[in-house]
């Protein structure tokens, strides 16, 4: 077994002694590929807002206008509203939660782009949450560990299983399976989506039954391709993604971790700690991948100025620093309207 560091876009640059989480790390052989395209596409430089870091997973119709709305009125130069994690359960990603999307994204899509935005959506294509209705219907499609339990997909301590966010591995191998998320991800696009972020793509290296990167860097490659001929206009950022199959393949290439976890902003100070690590960790990687930046764009996640986040002040000029000088991907991540006017000041600083 073979270990390429950093392996993924979230993997460290130096292994822990631990070797934990386990998704840092591949878990396979990993074999040279050549790359199948040897240029990048034309690129342009991305300006956007990503609800994961204000809201978390409690997200809804009215408050993802309200932040679109808030935008306009503070003149902020935003192309791209992401929706992230929170609209659909993991799996049943034709359905939204009716909910908090009553008038579906379709209807979301509809009311974003009236108000001049173009609007980007979060997927994690290989992974399914032992609730859905994907996992009731389709267990047959779903990984299965030695004792023929359901396969813990986000590899990331040991006892996940017992995790109450554990989610369940899809099996890549089956060809059935492959072009159900081939179609999933059309309808997706089909509903206007300008901008899909995809999570969790190391997935596929994880299953048990695999001992080298044929199958899983061929299911990327693939994924990637069939994006690319069939939405030729869809721009593509890889999450949690060996480097390798992504090249050439995808817009950007997330390069470090979330930078901030919002489930941590009420605990002072273990955000704090975490937090000034990851703004650490990102200005190395982007320091360690600069050359890398021929393959794709390189994504430094967000930038996040409230102070209840737990960033240091001098963390956050960091990270204001670290996105304003990025040439390719410029996103912000504060709930807008709870911002001071200092903060908003230092929000509209990394555009200028």
């Amino acid at each position: 077994m073979s270990t390429h560091i950093p392996w993924q876009s979230w993997s460290p640059i130096k292994p822990s002694i631990f070797r934990m989480p386990r998704w840092d790390y591949s878990p396979v052989a990993l074999q040279n590929h050549q790359d199948q395209i040897s240029h990048a596409r034309e690129r342009k430089k991305i300006t956007g807002w990503c609800s994961w870091y204000a809201f978390g997973k409690q997200i809804d119709h009215h408050l993802i206008i309200a932040q679109a709305i808030k935008i306009k009125e503070l003149g902020l130069p935003i192309e791209y509203i992401l929706i992230d994690d929170g609209w659909a359960q993991w799996g049943d990603w034709n359905e939204p939660d009716r909910t908090r999307f009553p008038k579906g994204i379709h209807g979301l899509v509809k009311e974003l782009k009236q108000l001049g935005f173009s609007v980007g959506l979060w997927i994690a294509p290989f992974l399914c949450e032992p609730y859905s209705e994907f996992a009731r219907h389709h267990p047959e499609w779903i990984v299965k560990s030695s004792n023929n339990s359901f396969f813990p997909g986000l590899q990331s301590f040991p006892g996940e299983k017992f995790f109450p966010w554990k989610k369940y591995l899809l099996d890549c191998k089956n060809d059935v399976v492959i072009q159900h998320i081939y179609q999933r991800i059309d309808e997706i696009l089909n509903w206007g989506i300008d901008l899909l972020k995809l999570d969790f793509l190391y997935a596929p290296y994880f299953d048990p039954s695999i001992l080298d990167d044929e199958i899983p860097y061929n299911t990327l490659q693939s994924l990637f391709l069939h994006i690319r001929s069939r939405h030729p206009n869809t721009y593509v950022i890889a999450c949690g993604c060996p480097e390798v199959p992504a090249r050439y393949v995808v817009d950007a290439w997330r390069v470090s971790k979330d930078i901030v976890i919002p489930q941590l902003y009420n605990i002072p100070l273990l955000s704090t700690y975490i937090h000034d690590k990851r703004v650490k960790l990102l200005e190395e990687k982007i320091q360690a991948f600069e050359k890398h930046s021929e393959y794709f764009a390189l994504d430094p996640d967000v930038c996040v100025v409230s102070k209840r986040t737990g960033l240091s002040l001098n963390n956050i000029a960091k990270l204001i620093k670290i996105v304003k000088k990025n040439k390719d991907v410029c996103f912000l991540g504060d709930n807008l309207k709870s911002l001071t006017r200092e903060e908003i000041k230092k929000a509209a600083s990394i555009f200028e």
